[in-house]
């Protein structure tokens, strides 16, 4: 396995530059997130428990994962290209710089996705909705005073997972699976109300992901290829 040369003055480390790409991303959702037509609520009154329950959903999720790289052929070969890409870049990594980076993607990412995208779409798909002149009954709570149709929510929670999944370009298959995930988080953020849950849940995602990437590739069944093709 090819090694990582360190870095030189011209050469910049590539943690500070997963650091910066992720902080660039949560400068732009913290602005829109408070951005003055954005509304979101940052989680309930047992904030403890929702921390436990985004813990649960991330473990659901990486099981989730497991069973496809059982079942499908197509995806276990697009997985194992993605550890191929990434998986040299991650082993250079201390396990702490792992836990920041795997934090700042969970924050970053579901603030913007699910925080902005999801409630700025929802809103334009029912102020469209109510141009046309057609009356949905408002049964969901999307924010503190907002409350939108099923249609308008489901709506904003499928396009903004499809513009999750176009983020992350790795392959076809990539871009469906982060979709789908996408969906999952949507739902449950829109659920309880609380973005608390869904940035723990895909920090702690990340984090499963980069320590068995680094630390035990066998867990997913991949430690040979990659020793094969190494």
């Amino acid at each position: 396995m090819s090694t990582i040369a360190p870095p030189t003055a011209k050469q910049k480390s590539p943690f500070l530059q997963a650091v910066a790409g992720q902080g660039v991303i949560l400068v732009i959702a913290l602005v829109l997130v408070f951005w003055p037509s954005t509304a979101i609520n940052w989680w309930n009154d047992n904030w403890f428990f929702e921390l436990g329950l985004g813990s649960v959903v991330a473990i659901i999720m990486y099981f989730f994962l497991y069973l496809l790289l059982i079942v499908s052929l197509n995806f276990t070969d697009t997985f194992h290209q993605l550890v191929r890409a990434i998986r040299p870049m991650l082993t250079s990594f201390s396990q702490p710089q792992l836990v920041l980076l795997a934090v700042l993607a969970g924050t970053s990412e579901e603030l913007l996705f699910r925080g902005v995208f999801l409630y700025w779409l929802t809103i334009g798909i029912e102020s469209g909705v109510a141009l046309l002149g057609i009356e949905l009954t408002k049964l969901i709570m999307l924010s503190e005073g907002v409350s939108v149709s099923l249609l308008s929510i489901m709506s904003g929670i499928f396009l903004s997972s499809l513009l999750f999944g176009l983020a992350h370009p790795i392959s076809k298959v990539y871009i469906l699976l982060t979709s789908l995930i996408g969906v999952v988080l949507g739902v449950i953020y829109v659920s309880i109300n609380s973005m608390l849950v869904v940035i723990a849940a895909h920090s702690i995602y990340d984090y499963l992901a980069f320590y068995v990437l680094t630390k035990r590739p066998d867990w997913l069944k991949i430690g040979e290829r990659l020793e094969n093709a190494g």
